[in-house]
């Protein structure tokens, strides 16, 4: 089930917090956070939006949303995050829900290769599943769960070899300790607008319900990086 949350505001530029008023997006971008069960998926969504580190979650069931406004530069991004369930079943993800994304994270954890062993099969899923071509799509991996660095059983060689399947941006992060994950977040963020993925005062075009889209309701409260 989709569970819609009211957005708050984040700019990308100004280190200051500030109010401001509703405002209308200028842009809509998808970003499509995959990977294994058990990597900090959810946690990595919640911090980045809500600030908060859920210690004991339950497995994501499907697919939920969340969202959360940015500013850059001179226009506001509506940006929707998918937190979606990592089961070994890789097409247990509808295709529909790939469609239209502006970015992707592939989520592993760095204390459980075989979590980073799996991302070659989360980019052929991408592959077969995007309405354009991976290229056309900014992806970012991330390695989650920094805080336990003496446990690390993959480096930053290991991600390396990667590079022969996809372009990709890799940044790591502890979702726990609320480190790395904005930078992180931010980053694909910019590179999306940068590069002029996504969808232009397009809500209309994404997967949501009318219903949905009514529920999530523009905040005053504006959360500066």
């Amino acid at each position: 089930m989709l569970k819609p949350v009211k957005p708050s505001i984040v700019d990308l530029n100004k280190p200051k917090t500030a109010d401001v008023d509703d405002e209308k997006a200028d842009f809509s971008y998808k970003i499509l956070v995959i990977g294994d069960s058990g990597i900090g998926k959810s946690n990595l969504i919640s911090q980045f939006i809500d600030n908060k580190f859920m210690e004991f979650t339950k497995t994501t069931v499907g697919l939920d949303f969340k969202m959360k406004h940015v500013r850059f530069s001179d226009v506001v991004i509506r940006v929707q995050l998918w937190d979606t369930a990592g089961q070994e079943q890789f097409k247990a993800i509808n295709k529909s829900y790939y469609r239209e994304s502006s970015g992707i994270i592939i989520a592993f954890d760095i204390t459980r290769r075989s979590t980073f062993d799996s991302i070659l099969q989360w980019i052929e899923e991408l592959k077969s599943n995007l309405d354009v071509d991976i290229s056309e799509v900014e992806i970012m991996i991330i390695g989650n769960k920094t805080d336990l660095e003496k446990q690390r059983v993959v480096f930053h060689h290991d991600v390396k070899k990667l590079e022969d399947n996809c372009n990709f941006t890799y940044m790591e992060t502890s979702a726990m300790n609320n480190q790395g994950v904005t930078e992180a977040i931010s980053t694909l963020i910019r590179k999306i607008h940068q590069r002029g993925i996504g969808n232009q005062r397009s809500f209309n075009r994404m997967n949501i319900n009318d219903s949905d889209s009514d529920k999530a309701n523009n905040s005053k409260c504006c959360i500066i990086l």
